[in-house]
């Protein structure tokens, strides 16, 4: 039996399997493929089996072409440039879609690198690196052919220089209560004769360079502390005890450091002391202007609230008082007078305080 016979006889049995498939699809299936489109080509007296092999194929050419040959292949050429038009061998181009890498490669001596398949359809990150030169993207949709130069930017150090990089500076906020409010100062009180411990006072601490006031603390056993200052400030401190000259420290400040800092003893001296010449205190009627003896004479340190000494004036109105060196005021009574107060005064120097009579009219409204 020749080839022809084979392929004959192979073509005969290919056409009783069409003509069995289409008799089963319709009376098995119902879809009336022998009555529409069998009997109507047959009719002709042209054979059916070849015509729907030609259709078969064109749909299953058709998917095939749908599915692969319609999709283009994005192809791309890229040219890496360097300084003065000169191509750039050995920079190394990703290519990305979506942050995904889709390939990468790395320029030859003439600069250039291609890659093919790239999905049109997507925007895709070109990122091209080489030591010594600044990075590079670009960002493109590829057609079915692009093409595309980048000329890259130096990052060496110029000629005779050095590269500086910028350090980024780092943001540092103090926070007032535990990075600057962080000094402590101590305070030591005592009596000038016996360098014994103040039993109580207060003790007035103040800026060195401007005056102002910090903080006010209490003495108790001859020892204060002052918490919470700020460090590398001047400070001073006043310091007032009862029965004491008040202690100026203005003329030795200290300038606090972070931690603890204590100042050198004070001393004060007791108000009294003998450490001046006496001070003549004069008590006048206000109206006659006559001296008034008998009057009880109290001696007060401003600020201070317990009395240093007391006296009464004689028949002169008169009374001298040993103050030590300071500042002072009198307070003087005296039955049928009001009571009347002196100006501040410095130990040494002569006071006078007058006294008004307390009559119906100038007593009206006391109780």
């Amino acid at each position: 039996m020749g080839l022809g016979t084979a392929l004959k006889n192979f073509y005969m049995s290919v056409e009783d399997r069409y003509y069995g498939f289409m008799e089963f699809m319709e009376t098995k299936v119902h879809i009336p493929l022998e009555r529409f489109f069998v009997a109507p080509i047959e009719s002709r007296g042209i054979p059916s089996f070849p015509i729907f092999m030609l259709l078969l194929l064109a749909i299953f050419g058709g998917a095939y072409w749908f599915m692969f040959a319609a999709q283009p292949s994005g192809n791309l050429r890229i040219r890496v440039m360097g300084g003065e038009e000169a191509s750039l061998e050995g920079a190394t181009v990703e290519i990305y879609a979506d942050d995904v890498l889709l390939a990468t490669n790395v320029t030859g001596v003439d600069g250039y690198v291609e890659f093919a398949g790239l999905a049109p359809e997507k925007t895709l990150t070109i990122k091209i690196t080489k030591d010594g030169y600044e990075v590079v993207e670009r960002r493109l949709r590829v057609a079915d052919d692009n093409s595309l130069t980048v000329t890259m930017t130096s990052a060496e150090a110029p000629e005779g220089g050095v590269l500086e990089i910028p350090e980024e500076e780092e943001e540092w906020t103090a926070a007032p209560d535990e990075e600057t409010l962080n000094a402590k100062l101590v305070v030591l009180a005592r009596d000038a004769k016996d360098n014994s411990v103040l039993i109580s006072g207060t003790a007035t601490v103040y800026d060195a360079d401007t005056g102002v006031e910090l903080t006010t603390i209490a003495i108790a056993g001859g020892t204060g502390v002052a918490e919470g200052l700020e460090a590398d400030t001047g400070v001073y401190v006043n310091i007032q005890a009862d029965g004491y000259v008040p202690y100026d420290g203005s003329s030795s400040p200290i300038t606090l450091v972070s931690g603890s800092n204590t100042l050198p003893p004070a001393f004060l001296t007791k108000a009294g002391a003998g450490t001046s010449s006496g001070t003549s205190i004069t008590v006048k009627d206000a109206a006659s202007g006559l001296p008034l003896g008998g009057a009880t004479m109290q001696i007060f340190v401003p600020g201070g609230s317990s009395m240093i000494t007391t006296a009464l004036t004689d028949s002169s109105g008169s009374v001298s008082i040993e103050l030590a060196s300071g500042s002072y005021y009198a307070r003087a009574t005296k039955a049928g007078y009001f009571t009347g107060f002196s100006s501040p005064f410095i130990a040494g120097e002569s006071v006078y305080v007058q006294l008004t009579i307390a009559t119906p009219d100038t007593s009206t409204g006391l109780t």
